[in-house]
Formats: C-alpha cells, sequence, structure tokens
C-alpha cells in the first residue's frame, strides 16, 4: 500500500483520537499508608478531603497492605458503593453530594477511616 492510499486512514484515525474526550485530572489524592506524617499507624493522607459533586478522587496504594471501601451506612442515600483491591489503587468519582465516610477494610479495627 502506498502513502496516498494510507493519507484517508490516517486521518481517519487521528481524528477519531483527537475527538475522544481528555481524562479529567481527579480532584484529589489520597494515600494509603503505614504511617503517616505525624507518625499515626495506618492513615489515610489526607484522610478528609473537600471536593464538588462529579468529581474524583484517587485513591493510591503507596505502601502495601491496604485497600479502600465505602461504608454504604454512612454515604448519602443517592451515592454508589465502592470498593477497591488491596495493594491496587482506585479512582472514584462521587456524584452524589454530601459526606462519604470510607475504610480500609484490611484495617477497619485500627480505626483506618476517611472521609469525602
Amino acid at each position: 500500500m502506498n502513502l496516498p492510499y494510507r493519507l484517508p486512514l490516517l486521518a481517519a484515525v487521528t481524528g477519531f483520537v483527537l475527538a475522544q474526550p481528555a481524562h479529567a485530572e481527579p480532584a484529589a489524592e489520597v494515600e494509603m499508608l503505614d504511617r503517616g506524617p505525624d507518625g499515626e499507624a495506618r492513615v489515610f493522607e489526607p484522610d478528609v478531603v473537600h471536593i464538588d459533586p462529579g468529581e474524583t478522587v484517587y485513591f493510591k496504594a503507596t505502601d502495601l497492605g491496604h485497600d479502600v471501601e465505602g461504608l454504604d451506612s454512612l454515604r448519602p442515600d443517592d451515592a454508589e458503593s465502592f470498593t477497591g483491591y488491596r495493594n491496587a489503587p482506585l479512582e472514584v468519582s462521587f456524584d452524589a453530594e454530601g459526606v462519604h465516610v470510607y475504610h480500609c477494610e484490611s484495617h477497619k479495627e485500627k480505626g483506618m477511616v476517611g472521609v469525602v
């Protein structure tokens, strides 16, 4: 196949790629840590983040052995539940306005809790 026949295909592919929506950066990043900056064990850092409805929080598995799970009993009625995997990052969009409480399922007894 020579170049003149490839140009329309190249133009179509380029147009498709450029037409895709850009991936929005998360409004906040929360790290899952074995030890916080003040020396406290098993924490989310920061443990409280403020965002607008529809924005995304990126939960970063900085230290191994942690996960993140929304507490269904402590979220707005119209909010979706979420659960991440141990040792894996998770992006969550919070569309419902209100307070969303989450914890590390592996360390909930140790008080590893956060709030959006």
